[in-house]
């Protein structure tokens, strides 16, 4: 680990300091007593840094969740999402949790944007989808074919070097054809060189990677964002369906962006389906597929296994 190394390096460094400055007492004929008290002061200095640097001192935050990237206590947790027409699984959106040593799993509310903001959310992103490539391809053995996996990316993640070279190696651990990556580009920044985030993204689809727009309306997107950018689906955010009840004023605003998306010829992701009239409302608007509790909350690896056994058709009226 890099502070343990940090650690190390600091107490050796302090090791040699104390000899060098004995042998130097030394050859100048310092009376023992001297050396003595001068090393006892060295000591007491070097005691104090290290109680507050290690112990006194308030814990930083972005140092915390530096460690824990680095000691891989972000987790993978994995939402379900499916086709509206059967309930059939279409595949997983990848979501991080902070998996706290005493067993508490921290909401990403309370660290993501600390991630993004100090620029930690790149290698985070990359140790989630390390950590997915291990788990999922057993679980997909027997899955129908493609199987798409999702995850978040920022747009300065998407525009880096290694972007291209991460989403490679995640699905170099897949047999071919058996998954399909849908990269959800976060709206929480603006876009920046469009032109050159353009050219990425359409590199990435010929290369058979889905684009999605997350959380559709509650960013920086705007419309001029969807004729730009080369997206295939967009993600409409659970505030736009939070309201829906049988009253005809609660559908205007989800049908205004359901039937601007058709215009468009994208794919429609509802998130945060929670109740059964959501559900059928949205089915008879043939949106695409659905994201939400209704169906699952974000579960472990274990139980995604199980989950995906169980009968579709149960979800939906007959």
């Amino acid at each position: 680990m890099a502070k343990q190394k940090v650690k190390i390096i600091f107490a050796l460094c302090c090791m040699l300091a104390i000899l060098l400055c004995a042998a130097v007492l030394v050859a100048f004929n310092v009376p023992m007593v001297w050396i003595l008290v001068l090393l006892t002061v060295l000591m007491t200095f070097i005691t104090a840094a290290v109680l507050w640097r290690y112990v006194i001192r308030e814990p930083n935050p972005y140092e915390d969740l530096e460690l824990a990237i680095e000691q891989n206590e972000i987790v993978p947790l994995y939402q379900p999402i499916v086709h509206s027409d059967t309930g059939d699984v279409y595949g997983v959106e990848v979501l991080a949790r902070w998996a706290t040593p005493s067993g508490e799993l921290v909401s990403p509310a309370s660290f993501i944007p600390m991630a993004e903001e100090s620029g930690l959310i790149i290698p985070l992103t990359r140790k989630l989808m390390a950590q997915a490539a291990l788990e999922l391809p057993a679980i997909l053995a027997t899955s129908k074919n493609p199987f798409h996996v999702s995850f978040n990316f920022t747009t300065s993640h998407i525009q880096s070097d290694t972007f291209i070279e991460d989403c490679r190696t995640f699905l170099g651990r897949f047999p071919k054809e058996r998954i399909r990556l849908t990269a959800e580009i976060l709206e929480r920044e603006p876009f920046e060189k469009v032109a050159a985030l353009k050219e990425t993204l359409a590199l990435m689809q010929a290369h058979d990677v889905t684009i999605a727009l997350d959380d559709f309306g509650t960013g920086y997107s705007n419309l001029n964002y969807l004729n730009a950018l080369p997206i295939d689906l967009i993600k409409i955010d659970k505030i736009f369906i939070n309201g829906l009840t049988y009253e005809d004023t609660s559908t205007r605003l989800i049908d205004l962006v359901i039937d601007m998306a058709k215009s468009l010829k994208l794919s429609v992701l509802v998130e945060g389906v929670e109740t059964s009239y959501q559900v059928e409302y949205l089915r008879k608007k043939k949106v695409d597929y659905f994201q939400g509790y209704f169906f699952s909350p974000p579960v472990r690896a274990d139980e995604l296994a199980s989950w995906m056994a169980r009968d579709a058709t149960t979800y939906f009226t007959k």
